[in-house]
């Protein structure tokens, strides 16, 4: 009955990703997850765990090579949530991260990671993403071929170009964008709200606007 998910008479979008495998997470962690769920298959997991607040103390992601987009967000009190993506710099992508909820630009800060790229069992955690009893959930995804792609480009509409392309290799159904030079919104678009190019509706993940 929440307002956020099932009002009388209003539409809503939801996206999905399967995970399923709770059993047999490779990797020695540092932080034991309280509960996880992974499918190698789709680049995808879930991972719960408490905080111990050792910065570069580690947990697993069972995906089996590292991870190309991580969230991590503070479940029992206010907290950001903390997101590394792999083309968030061109050289140590791991120095930095970008807030979901938040406009501003990406953050050069060893508070998300501690300064240190995912391995292919492990995600080494900073003192933003590891605050000592605090308990978290981390969304995990990796570049499947033909699936999923976390990419990056170089805007050129100053240039009155019709913009750059991104070569993913499919059809995305999901993508989500943020300038992280700049301070616009997160825009996320989809294949069943705009079902044809060009996609003209877009809703912002860290607003509540109407989309």
């Amino acid at each position: 009955s929440d307002s956020g998910s099932n009002e009388s008479g209003d539409n809503y979008v939801g996206w999905s990703w399967k995970a399923g495998t709770t059993t047999g997470i490779a990797g020695s962690p540092d932080i034991t997850p309280s509960s996880y769920s992974f499918n190698q298959t789709s680049g995808f997991s879930i991972i719960a765990y408490t905080g111990n607040g050792t910065a570069g103390d580690t947990i697993p992601h069972g995906l089996g090579v590292a991870p190309t987009f991580i969230m991590v967000k503070r479940l029992d009190a206010v907290g950001s949530w903390v997101c590394y993506h792999s083309k968030i710099d061109s050289a140590s992508p791991e120095d930095y991260y970008i807030l979901l909820e938040s406009t501003a630009a990406r953050v050069d800060s060893a508070g998300g990671w501690n300064d240190t790229a995912p391995s292919s069992t492990l995600i080494t955690l900073g003192s933003d993403t590891n605050i000592d009893t605090a308990t978290y959930i981390a969304y995990c995804f990796a570049d499947i071929q033909g699936y999923s792609y976390a990419g990056s480009y170089v805007g050129n509409l100053k240039d009155g170009a019709d913009g750059p392309f991104v070569y993913t290799g499919f059809r995305p159904a999901f993508i989500m964008i943020k300038d992280i030079d700049g301070t616009p919104n997160w825009t996320i678009r989809d294949n069943n709200r705009d079902p044809f190019n060009p996609t003209f509706n877009y809703i912002y993940p860290n607003l509540n606007n109407a989309g």
